[in-house]
């Protein structure tokens, strides 16, 4: 994830996901030897599965980890009778989105609501606003026991 430029949650936060969601939260893993490659958690809740949290090692890209990974989570959704597999949100053109559209997915728009104070524009909050391409190029060089450290409480802020 830092790679990418995105803050990381705490293992507090994934244990409290747990003990929240005991029976419907699971957690994937590719493993090539005696190295976790790739990883996702999934919940489930009526007819489908989402996937809110998957990371994979840029190291290992070579061996298509991803595509493991979610072949898995979607053979586990269909072996447990859901019918919707969600796979999380992406940016429209990204490469999360170019991933996802190869197995099929089809694009929901997410509605957001702000409130704007004195007539303020529209914030533009996504990852590919320069705004923020600063910000990201430096996290991506952090060392990553900071990256670790920090970007829980960072991540907070990120809708």
């Amino acid at each position: 994830m830092r790679d990418l430029g995105t803050p990381v949650y705490s293992p507090r936060f994934f244990a409290a996901v747990f003990a929240a969601f005991p029976t419907t939260a699971r957690v994937f893993l590719v493993d090539t030897g005696d190295v976790t490659v790739a990883g996702a958690i999934t919940l489930s809740f009526r007819d489908t599965v989402e996937n809110p949290w998957a990371s994979s090692l840029r190291e290992y890209r070579s061996l298509s980890p991803n595509t493991l990974l979610y072949w898995r989570m979607i053979e586990h959704a269909i072996a447990t009778g859901h019918t919707t597999f969600d796979f999380g949100r992406s940016t429209p053109n990204e490469g999360t989105y170019n991933f996802k559209a190869q197995w099929g997915a089809e694009p929901t728009p997410l509605h957001w609501e702000y409130v704007l104070d004195g007539g303020r524009s529209l914030p533009n909050l996504s990852p590919s606003n320069p705004k923020f391409r600063a910000a990201i190029a430096l996290w991506t060089r952090l060392p990553l026991a900071v990256t670790n450290l920090v970007g829980p409480h960072i991540v907070r802020s990120i809708p």
